[in-house]
């Protein structure tokens, strides 16, 4: 992955030209994966719920636009017991 991670920095910051500006908030790949991980054993509306989050936050235009989303997500998923180790990690 660290090939394919540096490629998609350096395609982003030649388009933007914004090399000081780029900010990574995290690496979706492992984020993903490890959520998969932790996930298989939910029941699928809750699979849903935690996944979409963490799409939600992954495509986010902005760091603004990231808080606000994980403000709200993290409600919805203090919402439900089971997913509360995904709301402590996350906060």
């Amino acid at each position: 992955m660290g090939d394919a991670d540096d490629a998609q920095y350096n395609t982003v910051v030649r388009v933007l030209r914004a090399d000081s500006e780029v900010e990574v908030l995290m690496c979706f790949y492992h984020v993903a994966a490890r959520v998969h991980e932790k996930t298989r054993k939910l029941h699928h509306s809750l699979y849903s719920v935690v996944t979409r989050g963490v799409h939600e936050l992954h495509f986010g235009g902005s760091e603004l636009e990231y808080e606000e989303s994980k403000t709200q997500i993290l409600k919805e998923w203090a919402l439900h017991p089971v997913l509360t180790s995904f709301w402590e990690h996350f906060k």
